[in-house]
């Protein structure tokens, strides 16, 4: 058969398994490679599978079902002997040994290598887990929401050129509000928002085949972020113990193998200092074992102003089980106008590469200000909120500081508030924050280009 009519059946195939069972691009291309027998080219199987993954599917469209799993052999039972008390005491034959059954193998000579896909090479596999590590205010949501803008515009990547197809996205988030955090970002980035759907709540490993039907459903889902992967799992998972994560990540990676979308999930770092970014989130390391890519989002060392709100930041990467590790970004983050909100929402700006690593931002450390970074940044931020009002209840201070993807209320806002003058009383109710009676607005920082 000529290699043009072998394309053309191919191409039929592709668009059939696509419209009527709903086979995502890393199915077809499996599919294709089985029957192409090396009459056509690799390239040109991915450009078909591509395709025909664009193309809508059709309604009542059935998967093909998987062969079911054979249930293992079960062991078999030995009694115990029993030493002899007696001549005249029987003794019980031991029980005949079960027959055990083959393994079933795969000879390896049958497999054919392939090419990762990529949302974003060489840091978000596509059918795979990737963890975005950060500290809070960090940055890692503003840069998810910025991919997932992307994805649903089919803008290039950050500092790429090439177009895309737009897709659809998911979010799957249980501590930011939609209306006052999730879709301000994400109009602050150029989403298409008829593009994106959230899944409120937390989330456990049985809920996954009710995760992939909202997937099918939806049709052509390139990317989902989970926000935060901690408190997305609930309370009931023990997530110091890796068998445990495990239990819990793996159907979330079959399914995104099975489906052909990118996961991240996001996590908060551990309180103890770590000098090597792998282990620095929070909790087991099992998170960064089943992930096939890994990020971590923290201060540009490099940058005089690390650790402040206006400050460069670096999404480094971390580890990788699929490619070479890539070079770090560095990005800021840029408040703007949103129409209808009075307040401005973070959007990242991003600035190019780093050759710094994900060690140097986890070593990080702020100099020369015993507060720390959370003390800077909480008094920067306090300090450009009540320069245009002299008091306002604590809730929305703190609904405003969540915005900008800090996370308002432990000592160091504190003793920021303590620094400005900023006091705490009850009124109606509820607890107002009030600067003193007379008294100017806090000094903003001389080198924020954020003021005002």
């Amino acid at each position: 058969m000529a290699a043009e009519e072998m394309v053309e059946q191919l191409t039929r195939a592709a668009a059939a398994w696509r419209q009527s069972n709903g086979l995502a691009e890393t199915e077809i291309l499996a599919e294709l490679r089985r029957l192409n027998a090396d009459q056509v080219p690799e390239a040109e199987l991915q450009r078909i599978a591509r395709e025909a993954s664009a193309l809508e599917v059709y309604e009542g469209a059935r998967r093909p079902q998987a062969a079911p799993r054979r249930a293992p052999p079960r062991a078999s039972v030995v009694p115990i002997a029993r030493a002899p008390e007696a001549r005249s005491r029987r003794r019980e034959a031991p029980a005949a040994p079960r027959p055990v059954e083959r393994l079933e193998t795969i000879r390896l000579d049958t497999v054919q290598p392939c090419d990762v896909l990529w949302m974003f090479e060489p840091y978000l596999p596509l059918g795979m887990l990737t963890m975005l590590d950060g500290d809070p205010g960090a940055g890692k949501t503003a840069a998810a929401y910025d991919l997932m803008a992307r994805i649903t515009m089919g803008a290039p990547m950050p500092l790429e050129t090439r177009e895309r197809t737009p897709q659809r996205a998911l979010i799957l988030c249980a501590e930011d509000t939609p209306e006052h955090v999730i879709v301000p970002r994400l109009l602050a980035a150029g989403a298409d928002l008829s593009r994106v759907e959230l899944v409120p709540g937390t989330w456990s490993a049985e809920a996954v085949e009710a995760l992939g039907a909202t997937i099918r459903r939806m049709g052509d889902v390139g990317y989902l972020h989970v926000d935060a992967i901690m408190n997305a799992m609930g309370g009931d998972t023990d997530t110091g113990r890796d068998n445990a994560i495990r239990a819990l990540l793996n159907p979330l990676a079959e399914l995104a193998a099975r489906l052909g979308f990118a996961v991240t999930l996001g996590r908060h770092l551990a309180k103890a200092a770590y000098e090597k970014a792998l282990y620095a989130g929070l909790a087991s390391i099992g998170f960064n074992a089943v992930a096939r890519s890994a990020l971590l989002a923290g201060p540009n060392p490099d940058d005089p102003k690390a650790g402040r709100p206006n400050g460069e930041r670096l999404l480094a990467h971390v580890k990788t089980n699929v490619g070479a590790i890539g070079k770090s970004l560095r990005f800021r983050l840029d408040l703007v106008p949103v129409p209808g909100l009075s307040r401005p929402v973070p959007r990242v700006e991003w600035l190019g590469f780093s050759d710094r690593t994900a060690n140097d931002v986890a070593q990080w450390k702020p100099e020369g200000d015993a507060r720390g970074a959370a003390r800077i940044g909480a008094a920067a931020f306090l300090a450009r909120y009540f320069a245009a009002r002299e008091s306002a209840p604590a809730s929305e201070v703190m609904e405003a500081a969540k915005a900008e993807g800090l996370e308002p209320g432990d000592s160091a806002w504190r003793r920021a508030r303590q620094d400005l003058g900023i006091a705490s009383h009850q009124r109606d109710g509820g607890w107002v924050w009030q600067r003193p009676a007379g008294a100017a607005a806090p000094p903003l920082d001389a080198d924020d280009p954020l003021r005002g």
